[in-house]
């Protein structure tokens, strides 16, 4: 075995690592032997138990609302809601695959639908909503501060987007 050790430094807080690697021949046959084989080899990663999963995210679901997004004028003109629906996911896009995205506008048969002017993403997994919450919470579009939220799978199920 060689034991490397990297020098110590600021981003280290001033700590060195020391590892060990196996550097013969005849080591990394045996590592290699025991991966296959199912033997653990503490401190090499080898037959070791993965990484448990992070604990979930309390109250993260794959559907995120953006409050402050858009106005209910934006959304109002029939070409700038489309372009505002495209526009939402390609950026949504970027953090995950999206599912579905409703932004309720005022019709003729109801001027204040439920969730009116809200952005509701749904993603495909958690992942994307994760990372898109993430990134959009905070953002300022025209002038205005994006708030995201999570809503639950059964609210958005039900319709109640203002939850």
């Amino acid at each position: 075995m060689f034991l490397a050790q990297a020098p110590a430094g600021d981003a280290l807080g001033g700590m060195s690592i020391i590892s060990e690697v196996p550097t013969s021949a005849a080591a990394m046959a045996a590592a290699a032997a025991a991966a296959v084989s199912g033997v653990t080899l503490p401190g090499l990663g080898i037959g070791e138990a993965p990484m448990p999963a992070p604990p979930p995210i309390p109250g993260a679901s794959r559907i995120v609302v953006l409050k402050d997004a858009v106005t209910v004028e934006e959304i109002t003109d029939a070409e700038e809601y489309e372009d505002i629906l495209e526009d939402m996911r390609e950026e949504c896009g970027k953090h995950g695959a999206v599912s579905k995205i409703l932004i309720p506008r005022p019709t003729e048969g109801d001027a204040n639908p439920v969730g009116l002017a809200k952005v509701i993403i749904e993603f495909a997994d958690m992942n994307g909503s994760i990372k898109a919450k993430n990134a959009m919470h905070g953002r300022r579009f025209a002038g205005r501060t994006v708030t995201a939220t999570f809503l639950s799978d059964d609210a958005y199920n039900e319709g109640r987007y203002d939850d």
